[in-house]
C-alpha cells in the first residue's frame, strides 16, 4: 500500500492540548526573560510546538527500508538529526513571522520572534515560540480574522509590504535558494527550510501580561527524501551482486522554500493519516539539470538523497528524473518514480517536498523487481544536541534480569533508549544510578544540577565542582538561578528555569554544556 503524509506536525503538548484551542486561551507570562523583549507590548502571541504528534512515539516502526510505517494505521514515521533542525542558536534565530489579514493581505513581521526549548516528549523535543505585539498591530487583529505564516530555516527572509500576499512572499528572491546536495546525513549547515500556515477567525486577543495560544501549527520540508535499497543483498541473496552505485538522471539546482497556492492549513492538513500532504510541485523557472547527481551511501547496501522537487507527470524519459542503479558488474537499470503495485500501477507521481520514497530494489539475472513506498515524513525527531551523535561514554542501566533498558549521561542527567539517541523522559530516577546523588531539576523537568544528600553539597554536571545550592538564589521568582562556588564569591552562570537555558555570568552568552570548558569556571 502507499500512503502520503507530507507534513511536519508540530502538535500541541498533550497537557495544553484542551486549554490551547485554536482561537485564544491565556496563560499568565510565559515569556522569556533571556529574549529581547520590544517596551510594553499590548499582547503577546504563541504556539505551544512539539516536534511529535500526540501519539507515543516509544511504539513507531524502524524507518528502515525493511520495516516501514503501516500506512492505514501507524503513527507517523520521524524523520532524524538534522533533517529536523532549527537553528535558534543563532542570533538572532534562523525563523521569520508574518501575519496576513484572513483575505491574505500582508499586515506586520513580529520583531522579536523566539523559541524556548521545553522538555521532551519521546524521541521530540518540545518548543513555545512567542511573539510581541504593539498596540497598533493589536487594533488591526483583534477580533479579526487573520493568517500566520512561520519560516524557519531560511537563512534570508522576505521583506514585504502593505497589500503584499502570501503569494508574494513565496515569490520573492529570497524564496528561492541554490541546492546544494546533502552528504551522507542532514547537518546544522544543510538544514532544510520550512514553511507553515494557519488561519485563525475571529482571535481574540488578551490584555498585556497574559499570552494568547494561537493553537497547531504544521510544517512542510522543502526537500523531499530518496532511499534506495539493495534488498537483495540485506537479505544476504544474489549470488555477489551488490548495487554499486545510485544516481539521479535529472534534478532541479534550486529549491523554493515555500509551497506555491498554500494559504490555508486545510489545504495540507486534513487530519487524515494517508490525505495529509500536497499534491503538486513548486519549482523555479530553468533550475532543471541533466547532469547525473549521485546518491549517498549512507550504510551497507542504502543510497540516499534529499533532492528538491521535481515535476514527472506527464514527461517523457528523457525530461523526467529517473533513479539509475549500477551493480558491481556494470549493469545499469532504471527505476521511475511511479508505482509499482495496486491500483495505480505504472502511474507515475512527482517528487514533492516533505516526501520520503522508499525504493527497495531486488535483482535476478534476467530482470530487477522494485517495490516502492511513499511513506510519511512527518515527526521531527531531533536527537540530543539537535541531531549530534552522542560522543561521550553513557552508562549502561540494566534491570534486576541483567537485561540492559536504558543509557544515562552522567554529564547531563539525561536517559536514552537502546539506540543510544532517543531521549527519553526520566524513568522515575530521581537520583543518579551511579553514587546515588539526587537529580536537581528545573520545572520542565531538565536537569540542572547534583545534590548529595549525605553530605549535603551540590554540585555542577562535571560531578566534580562544587557550587552553592542554586535554588536559594531565586527567592523572589525573578526566573533565574545563580550557579555560584560555595563561599557565594564567585558567579560560574545564570540559568533561566522557564526556557532551561544556561548564560554566562554576562546573562547574554548561552552555554550548551556548562563546566565543560574549565576556564569558564577557573
Amino acid at each position: 500500500m502507499i500512503s502520503r503524509i507530507r507534513h511536519i506536525s508540530l502538535a500541541l503538548i498533550a497537557a495544553l492540548a484542551v486549554t490551547a484551542a485554536l482561537c485564544a486561551c491565556s496563560q499568565a507570562g510565559g515569556t522569556d526573560d533571556a529574549g529581547s523583549m520590544p517596551s510594553a507590548p499590548a499582547a503577546t502571541l504563541a504556539f505551544v510546538i512539539s516536534t511529535g504528534d500526540t501519539q507515543d512515539q516509544a511504539g513507531a516502526p524502524a524507518a528502515s527500508s525493511l520495516s516501514k510505517a503501516t500506512p492505514a494505521d501507524g503513527p507517523y514515521d520521524p524523520g532524524t538529526g538534522f533533517e529536523n533542525y532549527i537553528h535558534i542558536e543563532a542570533e538572532p534565530s534562523d525563523i521569520a513571522v508574518y501575519l496576513f489579514d484572513g483575505d491574505g493581505r500582508f499586515l506586520f513581521q513580529a520583531t522579536d520572534p523566539r523559541l524556548v526549548r521545553l522538555n521532551s516528549y519521546p524521541s521530540a523535543k518540545s518548543y513555545e515560540l512567542y511573539f510581541s505585539v504593539q498596540q497598533a498591530d493589536k487594533d488591526r487583529i483583534d477580533r479579526q480574522n487573520i493568517k500566520v505564516v512561520l519560516l524557519a530555516n531560511w537563512r534570508d527572509y522576505p521583506s514585504l509590504s502593505a497589500g503584499n500576499t502570501v503569494a508574494d512572499l513565496v515569490a520573492a528572491s529570497e524564496a528561492v535558494m541554490d541546492y546544494s546536495p546533502v552528504g551522507l546525513i542532514a547537518s546544522a549547515a544543510d538544514r532544510i527550510p520550512l514553511f507553515g500556515v494557519i488561519h485563525i477567525d475571529r482571535l481574540s486577543l488578551l490584555p498585556s501580561g497574559n499570552t494568547t495560544w494561537l493553537g497547531t501549527l504544521h510544517l512542510l520540508r522543502s526537500l523531499a527524501k530518496v532511499t534506495v535499497t539493495d534488498a537483495d543483498l540485506l537479505a544476504g541473496v544474489g549470488d555477489g551482486l551488490k548495487i554499486q552505485s545510485v544516481e539521479l538522471t535529472r534534478y532541479n539546482t534550486r529549491t523554493v522554500k515555500a509551497p506555491s497556492g498554500v494559504t490555508h492549513q486545510d489545504q495540507y492538513v486534513k487530519g487524515s493519516y494517508a490525505k495529509d500532504y500536497l499534491d503538486w510541485v513548486t519549482v523555479a523557472d530553468g533550475a532543471e539539470a541533466a547532469i547525473p547527481l549521485a546518491f549517498a551511501e549512507i550504510s551497507a547496501g542504502v543510497f540516499q538523497i534529499y533532492c528538491p522537487e521535481y515535476p514527472n507527470i506527464g514527461r517523457g524519459d528523457a525530461q523526467r528524473s529517473r533513479i539509475r542503479v549500477t551493480y558491481n558488474d556494470n549493469e545499469e537499470f532504471y527505476i521511475d518514480f511511479k508505482y509499482y503495485s495496486g491500483p495505480s500501477k505504472n502511474s507515475a507521481f512527482d517528487v514533492c517536498r516533505n516526501n520520503w520514497y522508499q525504493f527497495d530494489v531486488m535483482r535476478s539475472k534476467a530482470s530487477i523487481n522494485c517495490e516502492v513506498q511513499v511513506i510519511p515524513y512527518s515527526i521531527i525527531e531531533l536527537n540530543p544536541g539537535f541531531g549530534v551523535s552522542i560522543d561521550r561514554p553513557l552508562v549502561p542501566i540494566r534491570n534486576d534480569n541483567g537485561q540492559l533498558e536504558y543509557w544515562y549521561d552522567p554529564e547531563t542527567g539525561k536517559f536514552y533508549g537502546l539506540d543510544k539517541k532517543t531521549e527519553i523522559p526520566n524513568p522515575n530516577f530521581s537520583s543518579d544510578p551511579i553514587n546515588g546523588w539526587v537529580l536537581m531539576r528545573d520545572e520542565n523537568s531538565q536537569f540542572v544540577c547534583y545534590n548529595d544528600q549525605v553530605s549535603g553539597r551540590f554540585y555542577g554536571w562535571d560531578r566534580t565542582t562544587e557550587i552553592a545550592d542554586p535554588f536559594e538564589t531565586d527567592p523572589q521568582g525573578t526566573g533565574w538561578l545563580i550557579i555560584q562556588n560555595p563561599e557565594k564569591t564567585r558567579v560560574y552562570y545564570y540559568y533561566h528555569r522557564s526556557s532551561s537555558t544556561w548564560y554566562l555570568p554576562d546573562k547574554t552568552t548561552k552555554v550548551e554544556r556548562p563546566f565543560d570548558n574549565k576556564s569558564e569556571i577557573s
